[in-house]
């Protein structure tokens, strides 16, 4: 598929901004329901939020597997036999929100939401 010379540059500044949101865009943990371990962004790590730990076990599963049963905290056991020591350590920092669902916030801005300013 070939871009006429007039909707190029429109393409590429859009492919463009995809690439800086997706560099600051993280899912926070509330409930841990819609967060999937594998495929969201969510460790506090500038360089790669993702996990990048091998294991099959995690996949198509959701952050709420590494809560302790019936409490709003990480179970920590759980995590140091699931994750690299690099992962299990960010894991710990990530703050866990109290009768909140999960939602999307740009890890650029103090407040979490992303604007242009964010981009630059």
């Amino acid at each position: 598929m070939e871009i006429g010379n007039e909707h190029g540059e429109s393409v590429w500044s859009v492919l463009k901004a995809q690439i800086v949101i997706k560099a600051g865009i993280r899912h926070r943990v509330g409930s841990g329901l819609s967060v999937n371990i594998m495929e969201n962004p969510r460790l506090p790590d500038v360089d790669n939020a993702f996990v990048i730990t091998k294991n099959d076990a995690l996949k198509g599963i959701t952050v709420l597997v590494l809560f302790e049963t019936g409490k709003n905290s990480w179970d920590v056991d759980l995590r140091h036999d699931m994750f690299e020591r690099r992962e299990v350590n960010l894991i710990l920092l990530i703050p866990l929100g109290r009768n909140e669902g999960d939602n999307w916030f740009c890890s650029k801005e103090r407040i979490g939401n992303y604007s242009m300013k964010s981009a630059y």
